[in-house]
């Protein structure tokens, strides 16, 4: 969520809140375990909140299993 120039929060109001980019959807992968962070992600909107796991192997692990899921398994609605 802490990004150069803009927050994630921000980032993420931005698209959805664009009528073309609303239905994208939006992975949350950060480190905060914050409780405020979690609500107000899925308050905007995300579709997943993911907290980084320490380990590099641990993390592709993750990122795998994104993959897998949400370009794999996942219906994916029409963005137009």
């Amino acid at each position: 969520m802490r990004l150069p120039r803009r927050s994630g929060f921000e980032v993420l109001e931005w698209v959805k809140g664009y009528p073309v980019l609303r239905r994208v959807p939006v992975i949350i992968l950060t480190s905060s375990r914050e409780d405020v962070d979690l609500r107000r992600a899925y308050d905007l909107g995300a579709n997943s909140y993911l907290v980084k796991p320490a380990r590099s192997e641990d993390l592709l692990r993750m990122v795998e299993q994104i993959h897998g899921h949400w370009l794999g398994l996942n219906q994916a609605a029409a963005l137009s």
